[in-house]
């Protein structure tokens, strides 16, 4: 987000201090010391900061590329990929929680995003595992036959749900694919566009629904368009 005449505030998830709030002085100028992007979404970055009170905006005083995206920064669906992934992350995880191992989980996403040929199942997968590192992963994932997932419950069960925040049987039986797929595997993961959306859809109810996560995941919406 722009702020005053040449500064940026950035939210950025840092493996120190988990989802914290910066601001980056004259990154807008005509030749800024730290350009504009490197805070493209995807990055993982060398920072140096002024660590301040939780409340305020901490003060960047250097910023690198610590890891470079070849295909990310220049590709329309990996891209918003990448913005989807960080809204996920910004209106879900409380800010200032350390969280190392959620860390790791999300720079191997961003890594398999810009290395992977066939990407465009990854969100879905991350979702998924997202929920599990969160601590309300799927419980019932192993039940064979037809299933359905309830979101309210984060059980699947053999029985339709009585209410409608429900994924459906042929959803359900990718979603737990998904759940025993590691993400070194993803290129294997096939399945229709229409499915991919009605479960991605019904994942990211499913990750608002329990982290309490009343806003809406806006750069999802255009990048069903893109699909």
């Amino acid at each position: 987000m722009n702020y005053r005449e040449s500064s940026m505030i950035v939210d950025i998830f840092t493996e120190s201090h988990g989802l914290a709030g910066f601001i980056v002085s004259g990154v807008r100028k005509t030749k800024p010391v730290i350009s504009p992007v490197v805070f493209t979404p995807g990055y993982e970055l060398n920072l140096i900061f002024y660590e301040q009170d939780v409340h305020r905006l901490w003060r960047i005083k250097e910023a690198s590329i610590g890891t470079q995206l070849d295909r990310t920064p220049f590709d329309v669906i990996r891209g918003n990929t990448a913005l989807c992934m960080c809204e996920v992350i910004k209106k879900i995880v409380h800010p200032y929680d350390t969280h190392p191992s959620l860390y790791q989980l999300i720079s191997s996403y961003f890594i398999a995003l810009d290395r992977e040929e066939k990407t465009a199942n990854l969100l879905v997968h991350f979702l998924a595992h997202l929920s599990v590192e969160l601590g309300f992963g799927p419980k019932g994932e192993d039940l064979q036959g037809p299933v359905y997932f309830d979101i309210k419950s984060g059980d699947f069960s053999p029985v339709m749900p009585p209410h409608p925040m429900t994924i459906d049987h042929e959803e359900s039986a990718l979603f737990q694919k998904i759940l025993r797929l590691p993400l070194s595997d993803i290129p294997s993961l096939t399945m229709r566009r229409d499915l991919r959306q009605k479960l991605t859809d019904g994942m990211i109810d499913y990750i608002r629904y329990h982290s309490h996560a009343s806003q809406e995941i806006k750069s999802y919406e255009l990048l069903k368009k893109l699909w």
